[in-house]
């Protein structure tokens, strides 16, 4: 298949990297693709740099928030908001 005249817009490579376009548009970015080795690069930028690509892939850095923080945001809320659901502290203890 001879590349495209035109390469893909920005909404068809975020399908592409999300598996979302029909197999014709697949077809597409693939031969826009094999045409030159930048257009490749192009691709990586977008998925390194896509926030949605980053949540799937579960790509994040950050430390996950420690229990008893959590713990403690969830009573000062329940303070402002007159008691504490023990169910939530029952499985939040639980969980630890």
């Amino acid at each position: 298949m001879s590349a495209p005249e035109s390469p893909p817009d920005e909404n068809t490579l975020h399908g592409f990297l999300l598996g979302t376009l029909p197999s014709d548009r697949v077809e597409y970015v693939n031969s826009w693709l094999e045409a030159d080795a930048s257009h490749a690069q192009r691709l990586q930028y977008l998925s390194v740099h896509d926030q949605i690509t980053e949540a799937i892939s579960d790509s994040t850095t950050e430390d996950p928030v420690p229990a008893p923080a959590i713990e403690n945001a969830v009573s000062r809320q329940a303070g402002c908001t007159g008691g504490t659901d023990q169910r939530w502290r029952d499985s939040a203890t639980a969980a630890e």
